[in-house]
């Protein structure tokens, strides 16, 4: 990882990989449903968000460097259950340099 900006995207997405696994302990589930929402992260019980909720502080929690929010794949394609991804700089799949894929 080149930049800080994709090191600040990977210590991100790492810390919301373990937010997620936070939820889930916390809800009794061994991994997230196909139509997860990060959002569910900032929201407190009565919101909808989990027992624990929120997650997660603020809105800017979920978006990467460059603005765009962070995504939730299931099952994951680099991790067993899930992956949280930055499309880097480009904000689309693939790419090198400052748009390499950030997986977590």
């Amino acid at each position: 990882v080149g930049s800080a900006k994709q090191a600040a995207a990977m210590a991100k997405a790492a810390t919301i990989a373990k937010t997620v696994n936070l939820y889930l302990l916390d809800t009794g589930t061994s991994a997230p449903s196909d139509d997860f929402d990060l959002e569910i992260l900032l929201l407190s019980p009565d919101e909808g968000g989990g027992p624990s909720g929120p997650y997660l502080e603020r809105a800017e929690d979920i978006i990467d460097p460059w603005g765009n929010q962070y995504e939730i794949i299931v099952p994951g394609d680099v991790n067993a259950s899930f992956d949280v991804l930055s499309w880097g700089e480009d904000g689309q799949p693939g790419g090198e340099g400052p748009n390499e894929d950030i997986t977590q």
